[in-house]
Formats: structure tokens, C-alpha cells, sequence
């Protein structure tokens, strides 16, 4: 429905705009757009209704690719390396979309961590793995991060500090060894 709503604005925009090339982009955009809502708007869907959508409702073991990709780059986005922390747990649902220029997974994952914010041992989060259909790309979206308790946020922070201090150290010390047997 999402997608007929861009469709009729973008006739409405064909109207207003006399310039064919300008319609023709106008056009290509709103068609991009309404791929790309529409994609977006299936992922609150029931999968059911879905046809070329697959689901599996029961725990799986977690081996999958997509979910350890997922894992994987959530942990890159963690400055101070906290979401080292996060395991899977489970895989709760899957299912894929075939869009027009990426393959769509989208997960939910269970995490498990002893730093989450909330207390609770393992909390949900879902995830659209995107797998370029041309080149060899694939990008994340992520619904919500995970929050992590204060104290383990600065315990991870110290660490990361340490260790960078004692790269720094190693480096100079390098540059010192270079110079000195340098004539």
C-alpha cells in the first residue's frame, strides 16, 4: 500500500513538471523509493503473508552466516570494545526479501550479555543483513542498540586505554631502537 501511495505522488509529480528528463529522474527516484519503503515497511509485516518471504519460528543453532555478519559488525560499532561481551544465543526469526539491488535478511537475534543495562541475561534485537546483488557488498541495519551498564562501559574503556597506551610505548620504543642504530 506504502508503495501506491509514492506511485500516485509520483504521477502527481509528472503533471507538475513539464521537462521529460526531469520527469524520467523524477520517475526513477519515486520508484527507488517505493522499492525501497516497501522493503522496509515488510519487515513489520507477518511473514506469512509474504510470498517469496521464508520464516523459521523455532530456535535455530546459531551457525548462520547472516547472524554471525551481524554480530560481527555490531561489534566494530562499539568504541570501547563493550560489545565484545555480546554471544548469540538464539536465531528467534528469519526471513528474506529479494529487493532490487540487495538481497534482504532480516533477524532477530538473541543476545546474551552480563553487561546489559536492563539486568536480564539475553535481549532481542533484529537486524537487516543487505547483500548487494551486483558487487560484493553487504551493509547492516540495525533496529536498536544494545545498552550496556556504566561500570562495564569505563571497565572496557580503561582497557581499551591500556592497550593503546602500551601500543603508543611499543611504537616509541621502535623509534628509539630505529634511531639509535641508525649511523
Amino acid at each position: 500500500m506504502l508503495s501506491y501511495l509514492f506511485v500516485s505522488v509520483g504521477i502527481m509529480t509528472v503533471r507538475l513538471i513539464p521537462n521529460s528528463i526531469t520527469i524520467l529522474v523524477a520517475l526513477l527516484l519515486l520508484c527507488f523509493i517505493s522499492s525501497t519503503c516497501a522493503v522496509s515497511f515488510s519487515f513489520g509485516r507477518s511473514a506469512k503473508k509474504e510470498a517469496d518471504t521464508t520464516t523459521s519460528s523455532q530456535p535455530q543453532v546459531p551457525n548462520d552466516p547472516d547472524a554471525e555478519f551481524a554480530l560481527a559488525e555490531l561489534k566494530k560499532l562499539s568504541e570501547t570494545g563493550v560489545y565484545d561481551s555480546l554471544s548469540i544465543k538464539n536465531i528467534k526469526n528469519e526471513g528474506s526479501r529479494d529487493g532490487i539491488f540487495h538481497i534482504n535478511t532480516m533477524i532477530t537475534l538473541e543476545l546474551a550479555s552480563p553487561y546489559f543495562k536492563s539486568g536480564l541475561e539475553s535481549e532481542e534485537f533484529r537486524f537487516i543483513v543487505m547483500k548487494h546483488k551486483f558487487e560484493n557488498i553487504t551493509t547492516l541495519a540495525v533496529d536498536e542498540f544494545p545498552v550496556m551498564r556504566e561500570d562495564a562501559i569505563e571497565e572496557y574503556y580503561i582497557k581499551m586505554v591500556k592497550e593503546r597506551r602500551k601500543k603508543r610505548k611499543q611504537a616509541f620504543a621502535e623509534l628509539i631502537g630505529e634511531a639509535e642504530a641508525s649511523p
